[in-house]
C-alpha cells in the first residue's frame, strides 16, 4: 500500500502537483457533518506551486492510495510565519455547505432525498466548486419550508433534515474521472452505510485482540438523557403546537425534561406526537458512545470490511465495562452500534470508530 498526497484545483478537479512531505498526522470523517483537523507543509521541501496548492478554499488536499483517492479536504486556515514550515487547518468538503446559504424555497410531502438533492443543486451547484452529486432514491416523505431572510445556511439546513426521523443522511467520497479529475462525491441515500439488521456485523472490534484502548461515553448532556420530552412546532402567531408531555416514570431518576423543535415545517401534532415518543425511546436511558482504538494492522479495513454509516459490532473484556463471573474471570461485553465517525492517526498507524448506540450494553450470560 502506498499513500502519497497531491493538491487539486478545486474548481476542476485537475491536479497541482505533488505534496510529498505534507505531514497530516490525522484524517477523519464525520457523518451528515464535517471533520477539521490540522496539517503542515515542510517549505525547504514544499514545491514551487506550494501557494497555489494551500490556497483557502481554492485547493483540495487529495490523499491517494496506490494512485486512487481515498480522502479528501479544504485549506480552511494557512498561517506562514518565520519558520520553515506552513500550519495549516482541514476540513472535509461538507464544511463548504456552511459558505453557502438556502435561498427561498418550499416543499410538501415529498421524498427526503429528492429534497436533499434540490437544495444542493439550487444552492450549492451554482458558482460552486467541481463536485459530482449521487442520490439513492427514498420512500419516506417530508416537508421543507425555507425562506431567503431566514439567513440560513446549507449546512444548518442539511443537518436538521438528517436529524428528523427517518431523513435523509449523507456524506463525501472521492473519486479519479476517466478525463483524470480528483473529484468528490456528495452522497445523498435514506442511509449511509450498511445495518447489520439480524445478520452478524461485517467488521467487530475486539479486546483482547486488535483494540489498544477504548472510551464509553454513558452521556445524559446535550440533550442524549431525558425521560419527559416535548416536540414543538414553530409558533404560528400567539399559537404554538406541541406534541403534550411525552414521558416515563423512572424509578432511580427524578424528572429530566427535554424540549426541541424536530423541523422548522410540521404543522399537525401526529407528526409531533411520533417525533416525541421516537425521541423518548432514544433518550430515555441515555446514549452510549464507544470509541474504539485499534491498530489499523490487525483491525477490520476501513473501506473494505467497514465503512461511515455502518454497524460495527463490538466485544470487549476489560474490568471498566465488565462484570465479574463467579470463578474472578471477567464477563465480556458485545453489542452492534453504529459508526458515526472516524479518525487514522497516520503516525502511530491507529484508527478510530466512533460507534454511537442507544441501546443497554449486553453482557453475556454465562463463561
Amino acid at each position: 500500500m502506498s499513500l502519497s498526497w497531491i493538491a487539486v484545483d478545486a474548481m476542476t478537479g485537475y491536479q497541482i502537483c505533488d505534496l510529498p512531505n505534507l505531514d497530516v498526522p490525522v484524517i477523519g470523517e464525520s457523518l451528515c457533518d464535517y471533520w477539521s483537523g490540522a496539517a503542515e507543509l515542510p517549505l525547504p521541501t514544499a514545491p514551487r506551486e506550494w501557494r497555489q496548492a494551500t490556497n483557502q478554499w481554492a485547493t483540495y488536499l487529495v490523499l491517494l492510495e496506490d494512485d486512487l483517492p481515498i480522502w479528501g479536504c479544504w485549506v480552511t486556515t494557512r498561517k506562514p510565519n518565520d519558520g520553515n514550515v506552513v500550519p495549516l487547518t482541514i476540513a472535509t468538503w461538507e464544511a463548504y455547505l456552511d459558505k453557502r446559504y438556502c435561498g427561498s424555497t418550499s416543499y410538501n410531502q415529498a421524498i427526503y432525498t429528492s429534497i436533499a438533492e434540490g437544495v444542493i443543486r439550487s444552492f450549492v451547484q451554482p458558482s460552486g466548486p467541481a463536485f459530482l452529486l449521487d442520490v439513492q432514491p427514498g420512500t419516506t416523505r417530508g416537508d421543507l419550508n425555507a425562506q431567503d431572510a431566514d439567513d440560513r445556511t446549507v449546512l444548518s439546513v442539511m443537518k436538521e433534515m438528517s436529524g428528523r426521523e427517518s431523513g435523509p443522511e449523507w456524506t463525501v467520497d472521492w473519486t479519479l474521472t476517466d478525463d483524470n479529475r480528483y473529484l468528490p462525491i456528495f452522497r445523498i441515500a435514506p442511509r449511509i452505510g450498511v445495518g447489520a439488521g439480524d445478520l452478524p456485523p461485517a467488521a467487530v472490534f475486539d479486546m483482547p485482540g486488535c483494540l489498544t484502548e477504548f472510551e464509553l461515553a454513558e452521556d445524559w448532556t446535550d440533550k442524549r438523557g431525558a425521560n419527559d420530552v416535548m416536540a414543538v412546532a414553530i409558533p404560528d402567531g400567539n399559537e404554538r403546537l406541541t406534541s403534550g408531555h411525552i414521558a416515563i416514570t423512572d424509578p432511580i431518576r427524578p424528572k429530566l425534561e427535554l424540549r426541541w423543535t424536530p423541523s422548522t415545517s410540521i404543522t399537525q401534532q401526529s407528526t409531533l406526537i411520533s417525533h416525541a415518543l421516537n425521541r423518548l425511546a432514544a433518550t430515555v436511558d441515555g446514549s452510549n458512545t464507544w470509541k474504539l482504538t485499534a491498530s489499523a494492522i490487525a483491525a477490520p479495513k476501513r473501506g473494505k470490511d467497514w465503512d461511515l454509516g455502518d454497524d460495527i459490532g463490538y466485544h470487549i473484556t476489560a474490568p471498566s465495562v465488565s462484570e465479574f463471573l463467579p470463578d474472578g474471570s471477567f464477563n465480556p461485553v458485545y453489542g452492534v452500534a453504529r459508526c458515526i465517525d472516524w479518525e487514522y492517526d497516520m503516525d502511530d498507524e491507529t484508527v478510530t470508530p466512533t460507534l454511537y448506540s442507544l441501546d443497554d450494553l449486553e453482557t453475556t450470560g454465562g463463561a
